[in-house]
């Protein structure tokens, strides 16, 4: 018998599907438990990562259709280019409006006449953005739509609610206080984060990952022999080939070997679907700069973010690659040659053109459409004037001229970020500022809960990435800040309240406190917040990326 309805009712969760995601999420739910209960009747062991690869193939199969629809519509649409160019040529150097008018109508009253249309391609994957979207509440949220991982939560939390008060407070509330901190801003924590209520508790356990545990257990002493059993049953549940699925996958092995997979997968695919898909080959097509971009890009931040999730999602995205990579071949075999494999040519950074003195303004017109820039982002440079000699006939010289794009740094991020949050079917709102050289940006949307990630370890992967690109082609370094919702003020007032917190521990047992891992930025706020303190002193241990703050006594 499924308890599902009644987790969904009973159990809480930080991260809502809303009015539009939910049926998706509801849906797919009761799936997602079918298929667990089917698998964990006849294994306990591993069953969660079967749900998860089985799971991932239904959904895959069920939108099969809509690709093969997409894949025969971007074959269709090559098979036109070449008149489709002819159009284009038309109009070759006509900037004027009503030029650019008649050139977009005469193109779409060509796609009409051939039944193709870019709105056709793209709609297959507007309709999976809600599916994907159910996807990730799903897997954040395993407690509520799985009944046996929802039950095994609620039997720990009303285990950690047994255990007194003062004990409970002592060992939990730190924990509890970063976990009320990081949602404050969501509705059902803003009245605060209440120790003593079972449900409050099941998001708790929930937001902590093995460490974590290690850690209260070895506080809680005899306290804590209720919880042994239920953790437990919790890792059995939860891990898949030795890698717990509902934790960050991490950088340890084995959960790393989850973003690496996300990673090579995600970037077999995107090759596939580039030596594939002509329209790839077409200098001349954003979409094709866009893809061979994305084709670096994408690997790199896909295995960051799985490193940051649970690992039940990097387990998904490799699986849905892996098969990606299945239909790929298929369709391509189906639809056309599959030998359109063309090196992409190289977006080129400046310009230099031989030329007559004449034509010295067509061939800065032609720099700057090759670069896609206007006159004001470019500088000029004159290499040589060249000479007409007499008569324009004897001893005459080219000239040379150097075209430069200009660098800048705010349109770099900018860019950059966009193509990201298009990848992700996210609608994100850039704002940037620069001052001196630091480059400060913030993002505003729904739920930008996703990409802050589990203590903001994704809004940090983020903004590294962003440093690479902007500081690629910079001429001198510029520090970049990335931030949403104002994170970044209230993690460092929960670190700073933390830092409190164990100060007085400290005094209080007379031990060292070792906190986890940090980045230096985080490190330097602990170090701050304690270095007027005249009881307790702060150092830091250990080597990148697993450096740590210890608090000792004076």
């Amino acid at each position: 018998m499924s308890y599902l309805p009644y987790l969904l009712e009973a159990l809480p969760s930080v991260r809502q599907p809303g009015k539009i995601v939910g049926p998706f999420a509801d849906l797919m739910g009761k799936v997602y438990n079918l298929l667990f209960e089917l698998l964990h009747s006849n294994t306990s062991a591993g069953s969660l990562g079967l749900a998860i690869i089985i799971f991932t193939l239904i959904v895959k199969l069920i939108l099969f259709p809509l690709m093969v629809k997409q894949q025969k519509s971007s074959f269709k649409m090559q098979a036109l280019q070449p008149e489709l160019m002819k159009i284009r040529k038309k109009y070759e150097g006509k900037t004027d409006q009503m030029s650019q008018q008649r050139m977009a109508f005469e193109m779409q009253e060509f796609q009409k006449k051939n039944g193709v249309s870019m709105v056709s391609g793209c709609l297959p994957m507007l309709i999976q953005l809600p599916i994907l979207y159910a996807l990730f509440y799903l897997f954040q949220n395993a407690y509520v739509y799985v009944d046996v991982i929802g039950h095994n939560y609620t039997d720990i939390a009303n285990a950690i609610v047994n255990i007194p008060v003062s004990l409970r407070m002592e060992v939990f509330q730190p924990y509890a206080q970063e976990f009320a901190n990081a949602y404050k801003n969501v509705a059902i924590i803003k009245d605060g984060f209440d120790m003593g209520s079972v449900n409050n508790v099941v998001m708790l356990v929930n937001y902590l990952k093995p460490d974590d545990w290690n850690v209260i257990l070895q506080n809680l002493g005899d306290a804590g022999s209720s919880l042994v059993p239920l953790l437990a049953t919790k890792s059995s549940i939860e891990t898949f080939l030795t890698i717990p699925l509902v934790s960050k996958a991490g950088l340890h092995f084995p959960g790393i070997i989850i973003p690496i997979a996300a990673g090579i997968t995600t970037w077999l695919q995107s090759k596939i679907m580039m030596m594939m898909n002509p329209q790839n080959s077409d200098t001349g097509n954003p979409a094709a700069a866009m893809t061979k971009s994305m084709l670096y890009t994408m690997p790199i931040m896909m295995g960051v973010f799985a490193i940051n999730m649970p690992a039940g999602l990097g387990l998904y995205w490799t699986i849905s690659n892996l098969f990606g990579i299945l239909q790929q071949v298929i369709l391509s075999k189906h639809n056309g040659d599959s030998a359109y494999e063309k090196e992409y040519r190289e977006i080129v950074n400046r310009h230099i053109t031989d030329m007559t003195q004449e034509i010295y303004d067509d061939a800065i017109a032609a720099a700057l459409a090759e670069l896609g820039a206007a006159r004001e982002e470019v500088d000029i440079t004159v290499i040589d004037e060249g000479s007409k000699g007499f008569l324009g006939m004897f001893g005459s010289k080219d000239a040379v001229v150097l075209v430069k794009k200009n660098f800048n740094p705010e349109k770099e991020a900018e860019t950059f970020l966009k193509e990201v949050f298009l990848s992700m079917g996210l609608i994100v709102k850039i704002k940037t500022e620069q001052k001196d050289k630091h480059l400060y940006i913030d993002l505003t949307g729904d739920d930008m809960g996703i990409l802050i990630g589990k203590r903001g370890q994704t809004l940090d992967a983020l903004q590294y990435l962003v440093n690479l690109v902007v500081n690629k082609k910079s001429p001198y370094y510029i520090s970049v800040m990335l931030d949403t919702e104002n994170y970044r003020q209230r993690r460092k007032e929960t670190l700073e309240s933390l830092a409190f917190n164990l100060a007085k521990k400290v005094k209080h047992t007379k031990r060292n406190v070792v906190l986890e891992p940090m980045n230096p930025y985080e490190r330097r706020i602990i170090h701050s917040a304690l270095q007027n303190d005249r009881f307790v002193t702060t150092y830091s241990e250990g080597e990148e990326p697993y450096r740590n703050v210890v608090i000792t006594l004076k």
